[in-house]
Parts: structure tokens; C-alpha cells; sequence
């Protein structure tokens, strides 16, 4: 068996290694992708599609006759399982080029072949070693979210093909002793984190600036976004709060693996902030946190719910006005801003038609 091993040790490892890295995908593509196309095709009914396609997709299903039929086709066109076929054949080339080298050197050492410590491949093996750990931990995390997507499998390959650079770039910094740890303990940071530490490094060694400056995340601004929600955001693209306002929700609720309530919730604080800014912390000890909460105020100051939700509504605006130090008229103007816009409207249908929500909320 020890003869085995010292000869063909170094396949075995690399076929368990990525045995273990496709694993993950190969169980969300079976039954992760099912269960997130029925969470997300049975969240929402007819009307609420209807009210969907007029506001993204009117020109090709605005006058849809069976709006499920054909928000199951633009689902399984956008999001088929298909697409998943590129960026895994680009990880597996990429894994199997890196996972074989990493293996064969080991062995190498284990048959006194070459000596680790003196031998500068170390840092690349410690270093794809340590990107190796960090991938699979991602993918993992992702298939049991049912979180994954094509994207994440090329950022994968991405991180496995800049770990040896990284490594001995990080590592020429070091001591000596401390280069091949460092490098391994590297992947135990995301991408992202490396990105940032290199270009601190890189900074405070050619004098370019504070290295410990970095910009904040626009959309940490809104209530209840964190720095971890802000970068799943910003993973899809949506990156200020403008962008993230005039969003599809629907779109992005599948994107981002967030709950639809969530994302709309999200979407509607963003437009109130085009108008509001700083100002919306201070509106929401009034209850308008949000578009959707602006568009009830006003349709209540229309009187469309009666004269005693009118008048409670014109106090509201103006004990909000005066907390801003405003003109009830001009804060009035501002919210009917945000009331009218489209995508308010469309929030504001599109949460009261969802089966998962309260009708009364409208």
C-alpha cells in the first residue's frame, strides 16, 4: 500500500481535491438550481407579473396572455442551468493544472525528491494551497445557501491563477521563515480582502497615499444594509444608491440570493434617498423610511382613506417638517416627487399583489 501511495500518490490527491472543489457544485446543480427556481417561480401570482413585465419587459411580454408561462421561459432563459457549462470547464482546467502541480511537488518532498524549505516552489504550493482552501469553502458556503452562480465558479479559477503571484509578491515582504506560512494563511482572506491588503502594501512601500484609506460603501447608508449586504450588491453591479433605487428587483432578488421583501424594502429606502439623503434617518421617527411609505403618506393626504387619515397624515407632515426645518408645502413637493415615480408605484403594486405579504399594508 506504501508503494502505491509513493507512486501514485500524487493522482489520488489531485482527484480528491477536485472531487471535493466540484462536489458543491455538482449537488446545487441537482438539487440547489430546482429548489431556488420553485422558491422563486411560486413567489409570485399573476397580477404580480403583469405589474413586473410593464415596468421591465413591456415590449416583449406587456401584453402577455399567461404571464406564469412566460415568467417561467424568461427564468429558465436567463438563468438555465447551461450557462454553468463554461465557467466549469475554465475551473476544472484551471484546478486540475494547479492541484496536480501542488500534489506532485508534495510528493516530491515526501520522496526527498527536493527539500521544502529551500526550495522556492514552496511558496506556490503553500500559496495555491491556501487558495485552494478558500475556494472550497466558498463554494460549500454558496451551495447550501443556494447561492451560486456562474460568476462565482470563474472567480474561483480567477483566485486559484493569482495565488502563486500574490504569494511570492507578499511573501518577498516577509522574512524568509515566515514567507511559506503567510502565504498559505492567505487564503483564509477573500479575494476582495487580498486585493486591499496588496494594495496597502504596495502603497506604504512607494509612498502613494494613506494605504488605510478606503472609500465606505454607499449603500451601508440605508437601513439595514451592512457592509456584507453592500458587497453582495456590489458583486452584481450595484454599487450607489442610484443604481440600487431604478433596479429590477425581481432580477436582483434572484442575483443576490436576498429574500424578495428584502430587495424591495432596499430598493424603496433608495428612493426616498435621491430626495431626501441624510435626512431620511431623521424621517423615519415618522414612518417614512421609505418610497413606500412616502406613497401612503400622500395618497392619505389625498383623502383617499377617509378624513381622519387625512388629517393625521397633514400632522404628520408637518411634525416631519419641522424636524427638518422645512416648509411643510416644500416637504410636501419633495414626497410627492418620490410618490410619483414609477418605480414607487410599481414597489408599492408589486409588494401588495405578493402572496408573502399583508394586502392591508397598501
Amino acid at each position: 500500500m506504501g508503494a502505491v501511495l509513493s507512486k501514485y500518490g500524487e493522482y489520488f490527491l489531485t482527484l480528491m481535491a477536485l472531487g471535493l472543489l466540484f462536489g458543491p457544485v455538482i449537488c446545487y446543480l441537482i438539487s440547489g438550481w430546482v429548489a431556488r427556481r420553485r422558491e422563486i417561480l411560486g413567489s409570485f401570482v399573476p397580477e404580480t407579473i403583469k405589474l413586473y413585465f410593464n415596468i421591465f419587459y413591456f415590449a416583449d411580454f406587456g401584453d402577455s396572455q399567461n404571464p406564469q408561462d412566460d415568467f417561467r421561459n424568461l427564468y429558465d432563459w436567463r438563468y438555465v442551468r447551461q450557462h454553468f457549462g463554461i465557467p466549469s470547464v475554465c475551473l476544472f482546467a484551471t484546478s486540475i493544472f494547479f492541484l496536480a502541480f501542488a500534489s506532485s511537488t508534495i510528493f516530491g518532498w515526501l520522496r526527498g525528491e527536493a527539500a521544502p524549505e529551500s526550495d522556492p516552489v514552496a511558496i506556490a504550493v503553500a500559496a495555491i494551497a491556501g487558495a485552494y482552501m478558500w475556494v472550497l469553502y466558498d463554494l460549500i458556503r454558496r451551495a447550501q445557501q443556494r447561492d451560486l452562480h456562474p460568476p462565482n465558479l470563474l472567480r474561483a479559477s480567477f483566485r486559484l491563477i493569482v495565488a502563486a503571484p500574490l504569494g511570492y509578491a507578499i511573501g518577498a515582504l516577509l522574512d524568509k521563515s515566515a514567507a511559506v506560512p503567510v502565504a498559505v494563511l492567505l487564503g483564509a482572506f477573500p479575494t476582495k480582502t487580498l486585493f486591499t491588503i496588496a494594495r496597502r502594501i504596495a502603497s506604504s512601500r512607494l509612498s502613494l497615499g494613506d494605504p488605510r484609506r478606503e472609500p465606505a460603501h454607499e449603500l451601508e447608508l440605508l437601513q439595514g444594509v451592512e457592509r456584507a449586504q453592500a458587497e453582495r450588491f456590489e458583486d452584481e453591479g450595484v454599487v450607489t444608491i442610484l443604481q440600487l433605487a431604478y433596479s429590477d428587483p425581481i432580477d436582483l432578488t434572484i442575483r443576490t440570493n436576498f429574500s424578495f421583501s428584502y430587495v424591495v424594502d432596499c430598493c424603496s429606502q433608495g428612493l426616498a434617498w435621491l430626495y431626501f439623503q441624510q435626512d431620511l434617518a431623521k424621517m423615519r421617527r415618522f414612518g417614512l423610511r421609505g418610497g413606500q411609505e412616502i406613497y401612503n403618506l400622500i395618497s392619505e393626504i389625498e383623502g383617499d382613506y377617509g378624513d381622519e387619515l387625512q388629517k393625521q397624515a397633514e400632522k404628520c407632515r408637518n411634525l416631519a417638517a419641522a424636524d427638518l426645518k422645512m416648509d411643510p408645502q416644500a416637504l410636501e413637493r419633495s414626497m410627492r416627487e418620490v410618490a410619483g415615480d414609477p418605480y414607487t408605484e410599481f414597489l408599492c403594486e408589486v409588494w401588495c399583489a405578493s402572496p408573502t405579504n399583508d394586502k392591508s399594508k397598501k
